[in-house]
């Protein structure tokens, strides 16, 4: 009997199925589905680590000490992802001279695919996900679009899929460490910087404008006059 039950989960696990039950077996069973979603996310929390950390260099923020809080201010990892964005395209040398336009296609580039792995990112955190015996994840997302629910239909991420989702990822991370280290040695021109000063001090909210909200929120536009190829913002 015990021979027989042993043999089933590698039966189903080739069709791709779930298989009802709970506790440590049920958690063995999805243990690979587990592993590969929780690999995924844990690689992109590295990366919008590795975001924060170029936005302190970005307002010379290294060794401030209110440095975390406005990163942390930022909240949504689109936000920083912009920031960066928008500060890279125009970064200028010592001298005042632009970049190369190499230099500013390469992270132009760099940019847009961590924008699309965000997107892929809210995809799986906002789906019903489903792990299956074999290794896959069953992903579902539903949506309500012009008061229709549309969606819901399982597409399925084999565990080849996320090997591939998250190399990328760590690719990115490593290109970002990069640009962050060129952005340290380019000038960068920014605000008065002077309410940072404030931060330690009791803080009374205010209002970010919806059009200042708007524009952090969304795809930002490339600099006139740069040859920088069009950039979509990716579907969830």
């Amino acid at each position: 009997m015990k021979r027989a039950l042993a043999g089933r989960p590698a039966a189903q696990a080739s069709e791709g199925k779930t298989i009802s039950g709970g506790g440590m077996a049920e958690q063995s069973l999805y243990a690979e589905a587990y592993r590969a979603i929780g690999e995924f996310f844990c690689e992109f929390s590295k990366l919008e680590r590795e975001l924060g950390e170029t936005i302190k260099v970005i307002f010379r923020l290294e060794k401030h000490e209110s440095s975390d809080a406005v990163v942390a201010a930022l909240g949504e990892a689109a936000k920083k992802i912009n920031l960066v964005w928008a500060a890279a395209l125009a970064a200028k040398n010592p001298d005042g001279s632009e970049t190369t336009k190499k230099w500013k296609n390469a992270a132009h580039r760099t940019m847009t695919a961590i924008w699309e792995r965000n997107g892929i990112r809210n995809q799986l955190a906002h789906s019903y996900l489903e792990p299956l015996a074999d290794g896959s994840v069953a992903v579902a997302r539903l949506k309500v679009e012009r008061g229709e629910v549309t969606g819901g239909e399982k597409q399925l991420w084999e565990e080849k899929k996320f090997e591939t989702q998250v190399g990328r990822i760590k690719e990115l991370t490593a290109k970002l460490e990069s640009m962050k280290s060129d952005l340290s040695t380019l000038k960068i021109t920014l605000p008065d910087m002077s309410w940072l000063h404030t931060l330690s001090q009791p803080y009374a909210p205010r209002k970010m404008s919806a059009a200042l909200m708007a524009s952090l929120s969304g795809a930002p536009v490339p600099v006139p006059g740069e040859d920088i190829p069009a950039h979509n913002e990716p579907s969830e």
